[in-house]
């Protein structure tokens, strides 16, 4: 993913998506979120091949991971439906970013 690409879906994220139990000023005048692209196991991903350790753990994904076998049926329907539990988290994923920068 480019850098340009990162920074039209930070920016559309910013003027877009309001993120559960953030104060939105703050976050949109201070935060320089992070744009992951993908996750595996326990690891996040973002757009420079960075790992991080997911430590949500209200989330499904702590007790199996990502992309293990018994959330696989769910994690294509996600992908294909370009939909993501993460907008909560504040690290949403640029398909949720994409979707929302595009309001009706």
């Amino acid at each position: 993913m480019s850098r340009e690409l990162s920074a039209r879906i930070v920016a559309a994220d910013k003027r877009w998506v309001w993120h559960p139990y953030t104060e939105m000023s703050h976050y949109r005048q201070r935060v320089d979120p992070l744009v992951v692209v993908r996750a595996q196991g326990s690891r996040l991903f973002d757009a420079d091949g960075r790992s991080y350790l997911d430590a949500n753990a209200s989330w499904w994904s702590c007790l199996l991971g990502h992309g293990h076998g018994r959330d696989a049926q769910e994690q294509e329907t996600c992908d294909r439906d370009r939909t993501s539990d993460s907008l909560e988290c504040n690290a949403p994923t640029d398909p949720c970013r994409e979707l929302h920068a595009q309001p009706d």
